[in-house]
């Protein structure tokens, strides 16, 4: 029979992320507010602009916030809206895409682009290790192609044919990864003249995520538009 000399020892910290996620010796996590090192700037509302959550992925809790600007945005021809699929950054590990750099960008997005802006949760490391990230974004991808397609929202105003993918930090680099490798669509550099490069897009308002959005609007909106079948 054992003594009590013999107890297993509590878990200690064997890796420390700037004391917002720990991973201790058992395997587990903990952690903590991601304000703690990633400034939250008051949530800003834009006139016009209508958000919602859906669920794509039910067997893992996995939402999509979509954003719909005003009626108005759909142009003169009153035609369906372009779509922005948006993977918030955090290194893998943390940011949400109810947070408030994230959120406020793409409520901007869908009302300057004009464009329904889809924002997608992904699992998080290290409770789900790469390439967990890149499966769920494939995942959703899937849902958008099938069931997705049939929401009211998307239904109405988004033109499924002109979707765009893109995303902040980490969120950007699992752009690349679902366009590259899960749906086999080749990639293409290109250099816009005048434009700056290394943006800084944390702040949604800054002077940086206004030339994002420069950007942004000569891929949507010069884009050339699929044959029609």
């Amino acid at each position: 029979m054992s003594g009590s000399g013999d107890a297993a020892p509590p878990p200690h910290v064997v890796e420390d992320f700037f004391g917002v996620i720990q991973l201790l010796s058992d395997g587990s996590v903990v952690r903590a507010d991601d304000a703690a090192l990633l400034a939250m700037p008051e949530l800003q509302d834009v006139p016009g602009v209508q958000w919602k959550d859906a669920v794509y992925d039910a067997t893992h809790g996995l939402m999509v916030r979509v954003f719909k600007p005003a009626a108005a945005a759909a142009g003169d021809d009153g035609g369906k809206l372009p779509v922005l699929v948006y993977f918030h950054g955090g290194g893998y590990c943390i940011g949400a895409l109810d947070q408030s750099p994230f959120h406020t960008f793409c409520l901007r997005a869908a009302d300057e682009l004009p464009a329904v802006v889809l924002s997608v949760q992904y699992r998080l490391a290290p409770e789900h290790r790469l390439p967990t990230a890149i499966d769920d974004g494939a995942a959703f991808f899937s849902w958008l192609r099938g069931a997705g397609s049939a929401d009211p929202w998307l239904a109405e105003s988004a033109e499924l044919a002109r979707t765009f993918i893109s995303g902040v930090s980490a969120g950007a680099n699992l752009a690349h990864h679902v366009a590259v490798r899960e749906m086999g669509k080749a990639v293409e550099l290109v250099e816009f003249e005048g434009a700056q490069h290394g943006f800084s897009v944390i702040q949604p308002w800054s002077p940086e995520t206004s030339e994002v959005i420069q950007v942004l609007k000569r891929f949507v909106h010069k884009a050339i538009r699929p044959a029609e079948g």
